[in-house]
This record gives structure tokens, C-alpha cells and sequence, in this order.
């Protein structure tokens, strides 16, 4: 049964990794939803409270980092992540300057999300 001590909310453009995630989250025992693009993350945002946001970087219309500096301006208790398959200087430079607190690397390893929901936890 999940742990609804904390919340977590997944922005993936591709339904399927949302999906992954949601199980790796749920074998974790944490609570976790996922939606697939910026407005429908908006309105969850709106009904819930989320200890953690992970976002894909590489999204139509609204990518992962403004989505996240979005929600670090509206949500700053909020903890942020951006995953992406592209693991390079420049993303992790985005991590740094950006006020991301966490990057995923894809494919997400059930490790990294350990480590995340450790932290949080703290």
C-alpha cells in the first residue's frame, strides 16, 4: 500500500514512461500520479499539494525547465526533478543554474529514485 506521506507528480509527454514510473514509485510504497503535458499538470498542482514534481527536459509546448521554474515561482516547498536522455553538460548546467533540485537520467533507475525519496524524507 502506498505511502501517502508523500506525494509525487510525473509530467511525461510519453504516456508510457509516466506509467513505468508510476509503478517503480508504487513498489517504493509512494503515492505518485502522472500527467502528460504542462496544463494538465497545472490543474493537479491546483488540487494537491506534491512533495516532489518530475518532469521529462524535453516536452512540446512547454518544456521540463520552464515548467519547473513555473511551479518553483507558484509551489516553492515543492522539490523538483528533470529527467532527460540527453545527459549532457549543458542539462546538468540547466540542474545548477535553474533551481533544479534533482536530475534523472533516462532511462530512470529504481536506485535514483531511492535516493530521491530518501532525501525527501529527511
Amino acid at each position: 500500500m502506498p505511502d501517502h506521506d508523500k506525494k509525487i507528480l510525473i509530467v511525461d509527454d510519453f504516456g508510457k514512461t509516466g506509467k513505468i514510473l508510476v509503478e517503480m514509485l508504487d513498489h517504493l510504497h509512494v503515492a505518485s500520479e502522472s500527467v502528460e503535458n504542462s496544463e494538465q499538470a497545472f490543474l493537479k498542482l491546483r488540487e494537491c499539494d506534491y512533495d516532489l514534481v518530475i518532469a521529462d527536459s524535453r516536452m512540446p509546448k512547454v518544456n521540463g525547465v520552464s515548467l519547473l521554474k513555473q511551479i518553483r515561482q507558484t509551489k516553492p516547498a515543492t522539490k523538483i526533478a528533470l529527467m532527460s536522455t540527453f545527459d549532457s553538460a549543458g542539462t546538468q548546467r540547466m540542474v545548477a543554474t535553474d533551481g533544479i533540485d534533482y536530475y534523472l537520467p533516462k532511462p530512470v533507475k529504481l536506485s535514483h529514485l531511492e535516493k530521491i525519496i530518501a532525501d525527501l524524507s529527511k
